[in-house]
């Protein structure tokens, strides 16, 4: 790979970059400033040019998505560490050891390990930090390079990974450089402000796990106490980390103000330390834990393979039974493991994991291992901690009852090779749950020819572009999981328009809610990175998000990555490995604006822009009445389709022959600015395949455009709104300029008989000049007012135009389409304060060229 290779797939991760010396690990700049902005193409293309050599610095903490990284300075405290088998990390091999990529929950501050000789071994970086990034050379002239790339970058799920990596450091014998900070509980429990409320409430959970509080008590008295935060944090946020409190083996050893053991809590937030007299300590003898001489309880008897010993399970006690045999006598020894009722009653295989259905003095369908030896130790119940996952493995391996399935509605490939449709899941996620919910009444509807000819009614009150792609990937949506395997980019859509009531929300709805039954959510929902990997885990269906303009993509690593991966990062646990969710769901947003600029952005997404003059079209309001008629019958027709489309494609064998076919046709016809587009929209296009076949079974006759038509009306319009949607808007208006230019001359004779070109409005509306493009070359054109822009507006309602909204967008299309700075031809007016006429007008520049306004002066021969 050459340099800018990596330097394009650091800036796909999300990563900033600083330029340093070559064969060295010092900045060529003040890199202080790159902590708080993104380094442009400009400086990529100075520092990494092929002229100097540079090494690559990547910048950890915020500006990098939360970029956290571990410096072993040796392979062997890295392996101490990881051990040998470390595949499921990112790591890139240094000049002396390695370094471990992780992204954080929130910026961790730096940490220094030093080793048993008081020599500093490891440094956790973070916020504030740098580090030298493959393809760069070590002072010693070794190369870094990536030993293990896993991409996503791995996604710890700890609150404060920065205590988490501490405690764990000091267990494996490490001693962490400087004393730990001390939290002053007292001030914590007044109430803090943005940006320090989540830290605060961890603070508070742990102090008061510490303090033996119940759990319950402690979310109601830190529910209590978010109302004294400016502003409260979310209540679901507050829930979410007391669980996460609770449910950890031990509570961080944060040191605060006052002993939380020696603290007595009020239900008013007030904490006062209590005082101990010399009479209140007792000396106590050792505690008789030991059950020898008992005999073991009754119950089912559960034999440990291999081994002569033996698990008990009682009715109210788990035991594990010691046995020694000496000759003929046999002597078992009864060791209470777990108190009160537990029982394990099925096994489950849900997508290649194993979760179980387990009874407490409560019913829990659906847990994992890890999970359940969690609850048993926050409930109480575990008397041996040594010998709990010994003992829990030994009944899970003898449960006779086993099922296999998935978690969430979708299409699978089964062991077979067949696919199947899965219509009844086994949730494991709150959200999962939730959308089998919601979904419950509507996944057996069989719909009517009617049904299906609604949708086709609805289309045909739009144009082809703005409709086909999301019935496509709507029908293709189930299969989700399956193209993302075959490593093709499953896109993001994103219906765009400024104004309102133009369609963009409503067909969104129709093909997800209408289609699936799936209700809209904001795209708010998906700015938690917790919620976002639940949300995408959902379901193998497609669901519409309103407010998309509340979301940077160029910003959003992690969106970008489900497009392609089946899997997404998620949870860190305690030995460093991951815990990984599904990329199931097909996101499909709305918005009045569209964050995305970056080109591995945008090989990602389609973006339609919807008909911004819809409303004020003939016929608009009838039309509007029957499309809210038609809202009132959609049926859920999706699942009937899931279930079709599945019997038609049946392996996933065929699945990429059938893509693969298209995409041949497709690139006959249309030349694509990305070649994995041409996939993605092969997808798209064997989706409305699929409902053509659908309709046809239905003895509907819906006409499927062929790909020539379909590249031309749908692909191009699309990919043109994708790519050039700036460039279009300043491509219009120079184009519908130059045809009001045309309309608006007129030529006057001199005395001398030479004919004087005049424009209307010259001098008032407009004025010719120059200015210079980047390069210094001069470009000529046109100086035009608010009044002009205006008329632009008018015509483009009737013409299909682009709309501009005012003179600065205008400007800022003009600006990148024609490489001129954008200071020089707007301002904080929106346009450039120009003296045309008598006075002082807001005008913005627009390159046309006009050989006779240069000349002034022509033969009237040559012009009347």
């Amino acid at each position: 790979m050459s340099v800018l290779s990596y330097i394009q797939e650091y800036r796909e991760q999300g990563f900033n970059l600083v330029p340093l010396k070559f064969r060295d690990k010092v900045p060529t700049v003040k890199w202080d400033e790159f902590q708080q902005r993104e380094i442009t193409e400009e400086e990529i293309k100075k520092y990494w040019n092929g002229e100097e050599r540079h090494n690559i610095g990547i910048v950890c903490g915020k500006i990098s998505g939360n970029l956290t990284v571990i410096d072993f300075d040796t392979v062997e405290a890295f392996e101490k560490f990881f051990g040998k088998d470390n595949n499921g990390i990112y790591a890139v091999k240094t000049g002396r050891g390695v370094h471990v990529y992780y992204r954080t929950k929130r910026p961790v501050k730096t940490l220094k390990v030093l080793n048993k000789n008081g020599q500093e071994e490891i440094t956790l970086k973070g916020e504030g930090s740098y580090v030298v990034a493959p393809p760069s050379v070590h002072p010693s002239g070794v190369q870094y390079e990536i030993m293990n790339k896993v991409l996503p970058i791995p996604q710890r799920e700890e609150e404060d990974f920065r205590e988490f990596f501490r405690e764990l450091a000091e267990k494996m014998g490490y001693r962490v450089q400087g004393r730990r900070e001390t939290i002053k509980i007292e001030e914590v429990l007044k109430g803090v402000k943005e940006g320090n409320r989540d830290n605060s409430l961890l603070y508070l959970l742990t102090f008061f796990r510490r303090a033996k509080v119940e759990k319950k008590k402690a979310l109601e008295l830190v529910k209590k106490w978010n109302q004294r935060n400016q502003p409260p944090l979310p209540d679901s946020d507050v829930e979410y980390k007391t669980d996460y409190v609770y449910n950890m083996d031990k509570p961080y050893k944060y040191k605060f103000s006052i002993d939380p053991e020696l603290a007595v809590i009020s239900d008013d937030l007030e904490i006062r330390e209590i005082e101990i007299s010399p009479d209140d300590i007792t000396v106590s003898g050792r505690r008789r834990t030991e059950e020898e001489g008992r005999e073991p309880i009754s119950g089912e008897v559960i034999p440990i393979p291999g081994e002569i010993d033996y698990v008990v399970l009682g009715k109210d006690a788990t035991q594990y039974v010691y046995v020694k045999e000496n000759g003929d006598k046999v002597k078992e020894t009864p060791k209470t493991v777990i108190t009160g009722l537990f029982r394990i009653n099925k096994r489950y295989d849900i997508d290649g994991a194993t979760f179980f259905d387990v009874s407490t003095e409560r019913r829990l369908k659906v847990v994992s291992m890890d999970s359940l030896l969690k609850l048993l130790k926050s409930e109480g119940k575990v008397v041996k901690s040594s010998m709990l996952s010994d003992v829990v493995s030994a009944i899970a391996s003898n449960v006779k009852e086993v099922e296999q399935g998935h978690s969430a509605i979708g299409i699978y490939e089964e062991e077979d090779g067949k696919l199947e449709v899965c219509l009844s899941p086994i949730p494991i996620t709150d959200e999962q749950q939730i959308v089998q919910l919601e979904l419950k009444d509507v996944v057996g509807y069989k719909p009517c020819k009617e049904d299906i000819e609604n949708y086709i009614e609805y289309m045909s009150y739009f144009h082809l572009y703005e409709v086909s792609p999301v019935l496509g990937l709507a029908v293709m949506s189930p299969f989700s999981q399956i193209i993302k395997s075959l490593h093709i980019i499953f896109p993001i859509l994103y219906l765009w328009g400024k104004h309102k009531n133009i369609g963009k929300s409503i067909t969104v709805r129709t093909f997800t809610q209408g289609l699936y039954g799936l209700s809209m959510a904001s795209a708010d929902r998906l700015q938690s990175e917790f919620r976002f990997n639940e949300i995408m885990d959902s379901a193998c269906l497609p669901r519409g998000f309103d407010e998309g303009e509340k979301l940077n993509f160029d910003k959003m690593v992690v969106i970008r990555e489900a497009c392609e991966n089946p899997l997404i990062s998620s949870r860190g646990k305690p030995d460093l490995t991951q815990v990984r969710y599904h990329s199931r769901l097909t996101p499909i947003f709305t918005g009045n604006d569209v964050k995305a600029k970056r080109p591995e952005t945008l090989k990602r997404m389609f973006i339609i822009h919807f008909n911004e003059y819809r409303t004020e079209s003939e016929g608009y309001e009838a039309n509007s009445k029957k499309i809210r008629d038609l809202l009132k019958n959609l049926k859920p027709v999706g699942f009937e389709l899931m279930r079709f489309s599945c019997q038609v494609i049946k392996t996933k064998e065929n699945l990429y022959n059938l893509i693969r076919a298209i995409t041949n046709k497709l690139t006959e016809v249309y030349k694509f600015e990305d070649v994995t587009k041409s996939e993605s929209w092969s997808v798209v296009y064997l989706g409305l395949v699929l409902w053509h076949k659908f309709c046809k079974k239905h003895g509907i006759d819906w006409k499927l455009p062929t790909p020539a038509e379909f590249a031309e009306k749908v692909i191009r319009r699309v990919e043109g709104s994708t790519w050039g949607e700036v460039e279009e808007a300043a491509i219009a208006f120079r184009d519908w300029f130059e045809g009001w230019l045309v309309k608006n001359t007129v030529y006057n004779k001199d005395e001398t008989g030479l004919a004087i070109k005049r424009i209307k409005g010259e001098d008032k509306i407009i004025k010719y000049e120059f200015v210079e493009n980047s390069k210094g070359e001069k470009i000529f054109g046109y100086w035009i007012t608010n009044t002009v822009l205006q008329e632009y507006t008018r015509d483009a309602r009737a013409m299909d135009l682009p709309p501009i909204s005012n003179l600065k967008r205008l400007a800022e299309s003009v600006s990148q389409t024609f490489d001129i700075p954008i200071d020089m031809i707007a301002g904080k007016k929106g346009g450039k304060e120009k003296w045309i006429g008598s006075k002082t007008r807001v005008a913005t520049f627009i390159p046309v060229e006009d050989r006779e306004m240069e000349a002034q002066y022509v033969e009237v021969s040559d012009t009347m």
